[in-house]
């Protein structure tokens, strides 16, 4: 008895255009709602199949789209081009299934470690995991000289971003085109394994911070318990390794995941048409010679690994917010021949 999984849109939007054309706008407002969604059941008393499939949820998308686009100059030599876009989503899970509370969607791999979870009331993309446990005022609390940690799944963010933005320029004068791109996002965090890995051995930048403690041992700032259960300065030391390996160590989410906030020079390119009033001799109606480059520059706040724009493959589904083992971003660089006959 199942049926096709539903969605209610609606869409309003309006365009306009000033000064002949020369200023425009689109302006696009959305919502929708998926309905009948396939959930993953365990079966009813008596059935002799271990799961069932439901029919249930209700998900919620609504955003905006805008586009600025414009000519600021235009010349017989000189144009500029110019375009600024820019989106937002909110996603909101409205309803599950009456028997279900929650629903945890990924990754298999590190469940141990964190989880995607459906939650009523959040959205998709929070993500779960260990935390640093605190004392009331907000301090991290040590036991024995390594962190304490949250005895359950608490919630540490989402993984995508509140807004994503480009921005793009086109300059032409007489026969040569100039053409770059710049897109970003904000907001979104993404947890990092290769993170975690890299503190243990001491590969990355922050772990220098104590290599030249002649004993090699640190004091973890924060408080501890003493013996009448009252939080005191913490005044344990432990050795350095051991101080990297548990505060960063895989199961605390917490402390390996970072905000994924970019701003990129996502392509540029420079070109050159030769006039053809020397080519037309020869066949040719137009030659044009071009450089171009992509993935040029990346300006991130404190990401620590590579690239925040990343996602991870579990069991063939693309799990955004995680980062395994990433490999640096390829950047392209280029030369175009074009001919026209």
């Amino acid at each position: 008895d199942m049926e096709p999984e539903m969605t209610h849109a609606m869409e309003f939007g309006t365009e306009w255009r000033f000064f002949q054309h020369r200023l425009g706008i689109n302006l696009t407002y959305y919502r929708t709602n998926t309905y009948n969604q396939f959930f993953k059941l365990p079966a009813l008393a008596g059935d002799k199949y271990a799961f069932r499939y439901v029919n249930a949820g209700n998900i919620q998308n609504q955003g905006w789209e805008v586009t600025l686009n414009g000519t600021p100059i235009l010349t017989s030599d000189f144009t500029w081009k110019t375009s600024i876009n820019f989106s937002t989503n909110k996603n909101k899970i409205v309803k599950l299934h009456d028997e279900l509370k929650e629903l945890v969607y990924g990754p298999t791999s590190f469940s141990s470690s964190y989880a995607m979870k459906l939650v009523k009331g959040g959205s998709i993309g929070d993500i779960y995991g260990y935390k640093l446990k605190r004392a009331p005022d907000g301090q991290v609390v040590w036991k024995d000289g390594i962190t304490a940690r949250t005895t359950e799944f608490e919630y540490v963010g989402n993984a995508y971003p509140a807004w994503k933005a480009g921005f793009s320029n086109e300059f032409s004068y007489k026969n040569f085109r100039v053409s770059i791109l710049f897109d970003g996002q904000w907001g979104g965090i993404v947890y990092s394994q290769t993170h975690h890995k890299m503190t243990e051995h001491g590969t990355l930048k922050h772990t220098l911070k104590y290599r030249e403690n002649p004993n090699f041992e640190v004091v973890g700032e924060g408080v501890m318990l003493d013996e009448r259960g009252q939080y005191v300065p913490n005044n344990v030391p432990i050795s350095v390794s051991k101080y990297y390996a548990d505060y960063w160590r895989r199961a605390n989410v917490e402390t390996n995941s970072f905000d994924a906030s970019f701003l990129k020079l996502r392509e540029a390119r420079i070109e050159y048409t030769i006039p053809s009033a020397g080519l037309n001799k020869i066949g040719i109606e137009r030659l044009t010679l071009a450089l171009y480059g992509r993935n040029l520059a990346m300006w991130t706040k404190d990401f620590p690994v590579y690239d925040p724009e990343v996602a991870t493959l579990n069991n063939g589904t693309i799990v955004p917010g995680s980062e395994m083992g990433q490999l640096p971003s390829t950047r392209t660089m280029g030369f175009n021949l074009t001919l026209k006959f």
